[in-house]
């Protein structure tokens, strides 16, 4: 037991980390639900007040003797606040989008938990603090102001960037009020590390890096046929994939001369959120080693639905080789995407039908 809790102790701050992230796994469901924002609206206040409590702690203001018991378990609670609110966003992104676009999100999480313990003591320092202030609350307002908006876009990442510094600026204020001494010494880092970090995210979205937060991809697929039923639905027909892959239809297609193919796919948005997305068909030329485009197919996606939005598009004339369809934004930002050989049919193929 004694080692239990030495070990505990040696490693609070990654214990808190993670506990973030489980913490969101298990609560949170919808990014445009009322509960999920009221609970990272709870950490970002919860962050900046213990960010303040901290550091006028340390420059003997505002004691008692409850905060002098448990002062040091401050940085532990800002760090957890912050685990919390990093994984909000990678949570949503297990739960509704492909790998493609998670990935990102995924591997900058593992990277801060790896990295956890190096920076353990710095959650110390003003800058430090205020740095990771800085990035969860942009990460947080990405999602947040495209729901209360119903619209995404540079023009609403833009604001997402000016609400950020926003309420960054603020907390600098009143920690200049209440902690001059530790302000004075660290703003000139905060100010390098502040505009550092707005300039990454910004170089990340316009590079479509970021993905388009918070629409994703939750369902794509090749077909056959596809046809609209009676009561508003599709029925799709397909070659069924084998036990181990991903998706139900299979990634390759046997056609017949003339025939068509079909993807489809169901991309979830917030409610009040609507969207033109693209459906973009390329082949892979295999003597210039390259993928080709050949259409870039509109449709709407309206928000709302758990299961996400349907369309579909078709390409006629398609010939044998390898196809790609890019799901993408009007801004060229990737959703998904779904990757497929033609083989000429030879022979009989086995199908099935599913309703979507």
């Amino acid at each position: 037991m004694r080692n239990i809790i030495i070990y505990a102790r040696k490693h609070a701050t990654t214990i808190a980390f993670i506990a973030g992230f489980v913490t969101d796994a298990l609560t949170l469901r919808r990014i445009d639900f009322l509960f999920e924002n009221a609970v990272l609206l709870g950490y970002i206040v919860l962050s900046g007040g213990m960010i303040l409590l901290y550091n006028t702690h340390q420059v003997n203001r505002f004691r008692n003797q409850f905060i002098e018991k448990y002062h040091t378990w401050i940085p532990l609670v800002i760090q957890f606040s912050f685990g919390a609110l990093l994984s909000g966003s990678t949570v949503f992104y297990i739960r509704s989008a492909s790998l493609a676009t998670s990935w990102p999100f995924l591997l900058f999480l593992g990277l801060l938990i790896a990295g956890n313990e190096v920076f353990r003591k710095r959650m110390e320092l003003l800058a430090f603090q205020i740095s990771g202030f800085f990035i969860v609350l942009f990460s947080y307002t990405i999602f947040s102001l495209p729901v209360a908006v119903g619209k995404i876009g540079s023009i609403v990442f833009i604001g997402s960037g000016f609400i950020s510094l926003l309420g960054v600026t603020l907390l600098s204020i009143v920690l200049k009020a209440v902690a001059p001494e530790r302000w004075i010494k660290g703003r000139a880092m905060i100010t390098f590390s502040v505009l550092g970090i707005y300039a990454l995210f910004n170089l990340l979205y316009f590079t479509n890096i970021i993905p388009p937060i918070p629409i994703s991809l939750k369902e794509i697929g090749v077909y056959h046929e596809i046809n609209r039923t009676e009561n508003g639905k599709y029925v799709g027909k397909f070659e069924p994939a084998g036990l181990l892959s991903f998706r139900a239809t299979n990634s390759t297609l046997h056609l017949s001369p003339n025939e068509s193919v079909f993807v489809a796919s169901a991309v979830f948005a917030p409610a009040k959120l609507t969207e033109s997305i693209f459906h973009e068909w390329a082949y892979f030329d295999e003597t210039r080693r390259r993928w080709t485009p050949t259409d870039r197919l509109p449709f709407t996606v309206i928000g709302g639905r758990d299961l996400g939005y349907r369309g579909y598009s078709l390409k006629k004339n398609i010939f044998p080789g390898t196809w790609r369809v890019d799901v993408t934004t009007s801004r060229g930002q990737l959703i998904g995407r779904i990757i497929f050989n033609v083989v000429p049919k030879i022979g009989t193929a086995t199908f099935k039908t599913q309703e979507f």
